[in-house]
């Protein structure tokens, strides 16, 4: 019943100073672990989930503070770390007394357990302290775990396959740094391509209602399971600060930590299964998996969102909107095009923009050039700005001479010149069906193939 330290980080219970107001003064009190062999760990890892609300008093004389000791034996007791130690993350913030400063929102903290520490019966405790003066609410814990070390991915944009079957958890890595994790739980995946895409630009992305992350994986096994199967989608710290700490999109709801995430999931189009929410429209579905039946769990320097799924498709972090229940929407709910005699007409529907600068309308004339990639501006559309109401768009190829099939899709392009793409769409022309007539010197009229007339006419001859 506190106004900062509120909840449980997952579940609900965790470890607290006191369920309610502040904590005592002149107090000494402890947490302790269980026994650990770490002999088979060849790095092991301490992380757990956090928050403190402490009175702050600078060096050298802390007021109240926090920190954490290991014992081989249950007798001797050391400090665990140092703060700023390599390879950790948020531990300690002053070098005597350990975590002295006040972070009320759950969040990660990682230490690499050093060789000292490291026995076939290693202990910790968590050790608490205040003076005679003013309190704070005190200290929240949860989600202690240890663990062989293994980096999140951080790369570029990448693909990753791997045999997935069985009934136990498997870690899919590239470069000894992991991407997910599957438990299929009896299900056999077969060959499954992971897809991690990591948006490499300056700036947190929005949908004009909600900030989403810089990173997002598809999921895409050879057959679809048949049953129930668990993923753990990692990512990190600093993805999901970006996201806490959004700016740009006045609207847009953010999560205040990265424990209140949820997940949204589109599926069933597997050619639209991306980097790009935009396209996520029909055949496709999109659905919200709430944060209830989440687990965010502290790993490293960041954390993995562990989620049960029936079936694989693209996966995105966010917390849901006002009421914790929205999926990411479809902001192009519709682009199609169509033949009309020579010409080609593009049609598309928005249901919400957010800083839309304009469309830009792209063509690959024939396979050759789709397969290379070779797409050609034909011309721009304006776009509305920022605005949640619905907008219908249209564009009319006019060039001559198309033959064969032309592929067609659209470029977004917002005002600071990032831009993603729609899905793309076909149509095809066949060869010209009209005939005139020409004449010929011998005075004798012959039918060959033009361009379309309105009539026919031959000089000089009768037909």
């Amino acid at each position: 019943t506190k106004t900062h330290l509120r909840r449980a980080a997952n579940g609900s219970s965790c470890f607290a100073t006191k369920l309610s107001g502040t904590y005592s003064n002149n107090q000494d009190s402890y947490l302790y672990s269980p026994c650990f062999d770490l002999t088979a760990l060849t790095t092991p890892m301490l992380s757990f989930s956090f928050q403190h609300d402490i009175e702050y008093c600078p060096s050298p004389t802390p007021c109240d503070y926090v920190n954490i000791e290991y014992s081989l034996d249950g007798k001797s007791w050391n400090r665990l770390g140092t703060n700023g130690a390599t390879g950790s993350t948020r531990w300690y913030n002053e070098a005597v007394q350990g975590w002295t400063d006040s972070d009320t929102t759950w969040h990660v903290t990682t230490l690499p357990i050093p060789t000292a520490a490291k026995s076939a019966s290693t202990r910790f405790r968590w050790q608490f302290h205040s003076d005679p003066f003013v309190g704070g609410e005190g200290v929240g814990l949860d989600d202690v775990h240890i663990f062989d070390k293994r980096s999140i991915y951080a790369g570029a944009s990448t693909t990753v396959s791997q045999s997935i079957s069985g009934s136990n958890w498997i870690t899919v890595a590239t470069g000894g740094n992991v991407v997910a994790q599957i438990n299929p739980q009896g299900n056999n995946l077969g060959t499954t391509i992971f897809k991690p895409y990591i948006y490499s630009s300056v700036g947190v992305r929005s949908d004009a209602k909600q900030y989403y992350m810089d990173r997002n994986i598809v999921i895409q096994p050879t057959t679809q399971p048949t049953s129930s199967v668990k993923v753990r989608f990692f990512f990190l710290k600093t993805e999901i600060d970006e996201v806490i700490n959004g700016t740009g999109c006045v609207p847009c709801y953010r999560p205040s930590d990265a424990y209140l995430l949820g997940i949204t999931k589109y599926g069933s189009n597997p050619i639209a299964e991306d980097d790009n929410i935009t396209n996520n429209g029909p055949p496709g579905v999109v659905t919200f998996i709430p944060r209830s039946a989440v687990d965010i769990i502290p790993y490293d320097n960041g954390y993995y969102a562990e989620f049960s799924v029936n079936s694989f498709s693209e996966f995105w972090a966010n917390d849901g909107g006002s009421g914790g229940n929205l999926p990411l929407p479809v902001e192009l709910t519709k682009f199609e095009v169509a033949r009309q005699k020579w010409n080609a007409v593009l049609y598309w529907e928005t249901a919400s923009e957010t800083n839309n600068d304009r469309f830009e309308i792209e063509v690959a004339r024939s396979d050759r050039e789709a397969q290379a990639n070779n797409w050609v501006k034909l011309g721009e559309i304006k776009g509305f700005g920022t605005t949640t109401t619905s907008h219908t768009y249209g564009y009319t190829d006019t060039e001559l001479s198309k033959i064969g099939t032309r592929y067609y899709r659209l470029r977004q392009v917002d005002y600071d010149g990032r831009a993603t793409y729609s899905a793309v769409k076909s149509v095809h022309f066949a060869g010209r069906d009209d005939w005139s007539v020409s004449c010929v010197s011998t005075g004798k009229a012959k039918l060959m193939k033009a361009l379309p007339c309105s009539w026919l006419m031959c000089l000089g001859n009768r037909l």
